[in-house]
């Protein structure tokens, strides 16, 4: 990777994403603490939807009210 190819995908990444940092990670899943950073992460940024393949966040399905879905389940809902 160039510099020159570096810069453009550090540009690219600046223009179509936010960066957003949870003010506190709550304890929600207790058989996977790293799991808990993500729900924090998705009220930070205001997320309605996580997708994910992880079964333990998918078994929550709603939480705070983020819909977590499988990419599967986005897919089917969000495709049509």
């Amino acid at each position: 990777l160039t510099l020159l190819e570096a810069q453009t995908v550090l540009d690219f990444f600046r223009e179509k994403f936010t960066l957003v940092i949870p003010r506190s990670i709550p304890r929600v899943v207790e058989s996977d603490a790293t799991d808990d950073a993500i729900l924090a992460t998705g009220v930070a940024a205001g997320a309605s939807v996580i997708v994910s393949g992880d079964a333990h966040l998918r078994n929550l399905k709603v939480w705070n009210n983020i819909h977590i879905l499988s990419p599967a389940e986005f897919l089917a809902q969000f495709s049509r």
